[in-house]
């Protein structure tokens, strides 16, 4: 029972800021209110009349040049978490010559290796970030990774391992077990085939491992065994949300399990690629989300007493402090690929189901409401379609995924020049 007041409570008090973030922000204005700005122009891109969608807020869609937006597309019914790893299709949407986005979807390739809030794990090749896509499909009886030239049309290279990330400069890319994931977090791995671990809670060949892109091979550089060894917890352990750092010297990522209460609890760590060594950032507060803003910072989206914060991790000093920015309950960041003091994020729905997507500025505490996203029923849990906004590679625009209208499309917005980002 005080859970669920405890949790009514938050619920409500993140219905207040959000109806006060609402009252002092128009699109495009200010929150000081001097500045009248323009209002950002939004398109829509969809596949037809499928649902069509990118994924997590980690990773951009754009190309280096800007000129493709990486999309999936799906024919099933997106309210169904059972539609997950059906077939589904790889493409992009393509820039004109006038500077606007063609909404015809460009279509390269299929996948059955996807779920409902981190897609296949599509991203550019870092080392031809104009021509080469990665994404996760399944290769007979288990999930790997390929290598697609979107202008030959064909399979360059294929991976043992799926993808979770890809380093910055092409050297490593992070993977994990996505059968395990899909059994412990719906909507966020792989539904198609069985976990080989149901009976294990923290097996010691299972956890974060780290590809070597140079001949293919993977090394499991962090166990689950090691990890809950930590914590003395029982119940079944597993890891998400792996990043990383821009050097590519770096992996962040969640190790989660349950709580006594049937909640979930996330341990911060990082782990050092080079020097093999693993740090634990964060265990007393519960960090949602994140991104890196630099090589030696974090932001992070993280609950605790006062409810949530955003909080910045000063790594080489080894140091923390809250950002203060509007509260208005848990985010999705992203960085400005130019100027990482800006940062894109976006709100859970208020209470007439309406998504918030603002910018705001770590250092000044400035933000900026760019405008807000109805949310339908039916989009709960884990088929949820949370907005994950995501620049582009020039600060110009910002990808994010909406079910506004029903259908999930993605909504491109391009961003003011009077803003001066």
């Amino acid at each position: 029972m005080k859970q669920a007041i405890k949790y009514l409570l938050k619920r409500l008090g993140l219905r207040i800021r959000i109806s006060r973030l609402r009252e002092n922000q128009n699109p495009g204005r200010l929150a000081s209110g001097s500045n009248q700005l323009d209002k950002p122009k939004r398109i829509e891109l969809q596949d037809g009349t499928h649902a069509t969608f990118f994924g997590y807020h980690d990773k951009s869609p754009f190309s280096a040049d800007n000129r493709r937006v990486l999309a999936c597309s799906v024919s099933g019914d997106d309210k169904l978490l059972e539609t997950e790893c059906s077939a589904m299709k790889v493409g992009y949407f393509e820039q004109s010559a006038d500077g606007s986005f063609n909404t015809v979807f460009n279509e390269v390739a299929e996948t059955a290796a996807w779920s409902w809030q981190q897609g296949c794990m599509l991203q550019w090749n870092p080392a031809a970030p104009d021509r080469e896509i990665v994404f996760n499909r399944l290769n007979g009886e288990r999930f790997g990774a390929v290598y697609y030239d979107i202008e030959k049309r064909s399979v360059v290279r294929e991976l043992d391992h799926p993808a979770y990330a890809l380093g910055p400069n092409g050297r490593f890319a992070a993977s994990l077990n996505f059968t395990r994931l899909a059994r412990l977090r719906p909507g966020y791995g792989y539904r198609k085939l069985e976990d080989p671990t149901l009976e294990m809670k923290a097996p010691k060949d299972d956890g974060l491992i780290l590809i070597d892109l140079k001949n293919g091979s993977g090394e499991l550089v962090v166990s689950l065994e090691e990890l809950a060894a930590d914590t003395l917890r029982e119940g079944d352990h597993y890891v998400n949300h792996a990043t990383f750092s821009p050097d590519g010297e770096h992996i962040a990522f969640f190790h989660i399990y349950p709580d006594h209460r049937g909640g979930r609890i996330h341990r911060f760590y990082l782990y050092n690629i080079f020097g093999k060594e693993l740090r634990l950032l964060e265990a007393n507060r519960f960090v949602s989300h994140y991104c890196w803003l630099d090589d030696k910072n974090i932001l992070t989206s993280e609950d605790g007493p006062g409810g949530y914060r955003a909080c910045l991790y000063d790594l080489e000093r080894r140091q923390k402090s809250f950002v203060e920015i509007p509260q208005i309950g848990d985010f999705h960041p992203m960085a400005h690929p130019v100027n990482p003091g800006w940062v894109v994020a976006d709100t859970k729905p208020d209470w007439k189901r309406r998504q918030h997507l603002f910018l705001f500025n770590i250092h000044s505490g400035k933000y900026v409401h760019l405008g807000s996203f109805l949310l339908p029923k039916g989009f709960d849990g884990p088929v949820r379609c949370d907005l994950h906004p995501r620049w582009d590679r020039k600060g110009h625009f910002i990808a994010s995924d909406t079910a506004n209208g029903g259908r999930r499309k993605i909504a491109l917005l391009e961003i003011p020049k009077s803003l001066n980002l």
